[in-house]
């Protein structure tokens, strides 16, 4: 947005005052510590267009995605080379998931990945029915991650997300695709020890659990090994 002839004349000068509009007190207090608009402090179009950019984060990362950030200055008629701030926000309603579409799963079920997903949720999954519906970026991403951790259990230890995309659905709505690529199924052909000088080899696969032939199981492998080091140092 071009900057008016009067923000041009204003930027840089010293704020007397900034005024939050739209939120609760405590969204005000953890704003002003992050937005670096504060009273005595000076402003200029970096500083606003920053601020609107953080603002909208805060805001996507409670899950209102469609949240809109309105910065006003205008003079303080009472003090000489003195701007006001008003800082609009208008929250909307929480961003919610309306469905979740899988492509390229050919050997795991659209159904068990989404229930692999924790804070990823549709809107009339009766399994989940307690559970928030929300879109929150974050979140989601955590979530492709327990996606491509359940591939690695599985034996899939190649399985990844070729892409993913968040449309909206409606207002308020969005759907969320998926497209993974699964890859091949691992398995154990062999397991080795090496330098266990203080525990046999016989002692050590005992507490592994695991043997040749299994399901390349990488995160029950990751598991055995800690708990097995857990075991050994005690």
């Amino acid at each position: 947005m071009p900057v008016s002839q009067f923000q041009k004349k204003v930027l840089g000068l010293s704020i007397s005052d900034v005024r939050f509009q739209g939120i609760k007190k405590s969204e005000k207090d953890e704003l002003v510590g992050k937005i670096g608009i504060t009273k005595g402090s000076q402003i200029n179009q970096n500083i606003i267009d920053r601020a609107k950019k953080i603002i909208k984060k805060y805001y996507d990362e409670k899950g209102y995605k469609n949240a809109e950030v309105r910065i006003i200055q205008h003079p303080d008629l009472s003090k000489k080379n003195h701007m006001i701030v008003d800082i609009y926000i208008d929250k909307k309603t929480k961003v919610k998931v309306h469905k979740v579409y899988f492509s390229g799963n050919e050997v795991v079920e659209e159904k068990k990945l989404k229930r692999t997903m924790k804070k990823t949720n549709e809107k009339g999954d009766i399994v989940k029915l307690f559970k928030s519906k929300k879109f929150i970026e974050n979140e989601y991403r955590g979530d492709l991650d327990l996606i491509i951790e359940k591939y690695n259990e599985l034996g899939y230890r190649d399985a990844r997300i070729v892409s993913d995309s968040v449309v909206p659905f409606e207002e308020n709505m969005v759907d969320v695709y998926i497209q993974v690529e699964e890859g091949q199924k691992y398995y154990l052909k062999s397991i080795n020890w090496v330098g266990n000088t203080v525990y046999p080899t016989e002692i050590l696969s005992q507490l592994l659990r695991m043997a040749p032939g299994d399901v390349y199981n990488q995160k029950m492998l990751r598991q055995r090994m800690m708990e097995d080091e857990d075991a050994i140092s005690t």
